[in-house]
């Protein structure tokens, strides 16, 4: 699953280099053949932005792949339920440091992940890349490499125990992100601020 606005300027998500990473994946054989790609978010219908559509939907004709755009609620939820990882591109390709404006600043997508279960493998220079256990609840990648070598484990995983493990890994890292969990961090804050001062004060 590839989850973001289309656009060609500013901070893109870089489908098309997802749409041409899976190809070059299933037809190296290092995806199975079972494995579809689903592509789809909002549309800003600038001249520009459909070409880039198009281009996308271009690549990806003759693939099990589908490119969607303004995808209602309901069926992105669905999308979520039923996919097993997350490729996040934003900031791919960028030399480190240099445009970080156009790195992934969080990624609430990645966030989105967490709570249903899906695993997040995303470009390294991502924020939410910093809440990665690698291994446990995702992977961080820097190139096509790393990336064609990290869905080859997920791959093995799938279905195994191990495969179970990290999807509940991955919910019980979501509830950090939580608003109780929010709540309970504040409220911690400020009572130690609140003894800090009372203590200065006495």
């Amino acid at each position: 699953l590839v989850v973001g606005r289309f656009s060609v300027k500013g901070h893109t998500k870089n489908q098309l280099k997802a749409i041409e990473a899976f190809v070059k994946m299933r037809k190296s054989g290092r995806l199975g053949s079972d494995w579809e790609l689903a592509v789809v978010g909002n549309l800003n219908e600038s001249p520009e932005t459909m070409d880039y559509l198009k281009v996308c939907r271009e690549a990806a004709a003759g693939h099990p792949i589908v490119v969607q755009t303004n995808v209602p609620f309901k069926e992105l939820v669905a999308l979520y339920r039923s996919a097993t990882c997350l490729w996040q591109w934003t900031g791919f390709g960028h030399p480190f440091g240099s445009v970080p404006e156009l790195c992934e600043h969080l990624g609430l997508v990645a966030m989105d992940c967490f709570a249903y279960g899906v695993i997040p493998l995303l470009f390294e220079r991502s924020g939410a890349s910093m809440l990665i256990e690698e291994g446990r609840t995702g992977w961080n990648f820097a190139s096509y490499e790393e990336l064609a070598a990290q869905m080859e484990i997920v791959q093995r995983l799938f279905g195994e125990g191990s495969h179970q493990r990290t999807l509940i890994a991955l919910r019980e890292a979501a509830q950090r992100f939580s608003a109780a969990s929010f709540r309970e961090s504040l409220g911690k804050v400020i009572g130690s601020v609140r003894a800090s001062h009372e203590s200065a004060t006495n």
